[in-house]
């Protein structure tokens, strides 16, 4: 399953109770659509920086293990 794959399982999964959310804070479809839009890619910059810091942690593991 591709990347784009698992997102978009996740965005069916999750947008309707997301949206819900956000209109009910905002009181307005366009803004809430602004704020799913950043829910999921806070979502998705958070998802890349913990799997940047798992490999800096195995790159440093590795290089360890070679000393």
């Amino acid at each position: 399953m591709t990347n784009k794959e698992n997102f978009e399982i996740i965005y069916k999964e999750y947008a309707p109770a997301i949206r819900k959310l956000c209109l009910s804070y905002t009181g307005d479809r366009d803004n809430a659509e602004d704020l799913i839009q950043e829910t999921y890619l806070h979502y998705c910059m958070e998802k890349t920086r913990q799997f940047s810091q798992r490999c800096q942690i195995k790159h440093l593991d590795l290089q360890n293990s070679d000393q």
